[in-house]
């Protein structure tokens, strides 16, 4: 398994806020995605970080190690966050990105109302920019490619849906299969 920087950006929000909805609060996120974000990195550490009350999130002896080992490298990661933000768009944002990703189809839909901003790989709403129902307001500076690699297992009693979803990225997202 490896970490997901979001998990320990929750866990800070969590220790400082003391409460999953203050946390959830704090960071624009769903109550649902702070629990998701604490259980995985409480999977990942393979400690409790919290003991849960009815109230209160109180850190275990394991969670105020890791407060205090991780806390300046996220301020830091932070820091450099803003920069970008500065560096890219002149100015800094008057809104909180959510980290927490629904499916593209939600997004879009959410979007398509002329209101919100998300960042979203164009080859995941290339059909959206085309009908009009998003705009894109940022290309970059240099295009990036992403490789996506469709793994599967042999032998399986899945190999007729796995075929077709391979068939389905295919057709949706390869050029040139050559």
């Amino acid at each position: 398994m490896q970490s997901n920087f979001e998990w320990f950006r929750t866990f800070k929000a969590i220790y400082e806020t003391g409460t999953l909805s203050a946390a959830a609060q704090q960071l624009f996120i769903s109550q649902p995605g702070v629990i998701l974000h604490l259980n995985s990195l409480e999977a990942y550490t393979g400690y409790k970080l919290f003991d849960r009350s009815a109230r209160k999130m109180v850190p275990t002896e394991k969670g105020k190690i890791l407060y205090n080992f991780i806390l300046e490298p996220i301020q830091k990661l932070a820091a450099a966050e803003q920069h970008f933000w500065k560096e890219n768009f002149k100015e800094h944002p008057d809104f909180k990105p959510n980290y927490i990703v629904p499916n593209i189809s939600s997004i879009i839909r959410c979007l398509s109302d002329g209101n919100g901003f998300s960042i979203v790989p164009d080859f995941l709403c290339q059909e959206a920019l085309n009908s009009g129902k998003i705009k894109l307001v940022w290309q970059g500076e240099k295009p990036l490619e992403n490789t996506l690699y469709f793994g599967s297992r042999k032998n399986t009693i899945y190999e007729k849906e796995i075929a077709q979803l391979q068939q389905i990225f295919e057709n949706k997202w390869c050029k040139d299969l050559g």
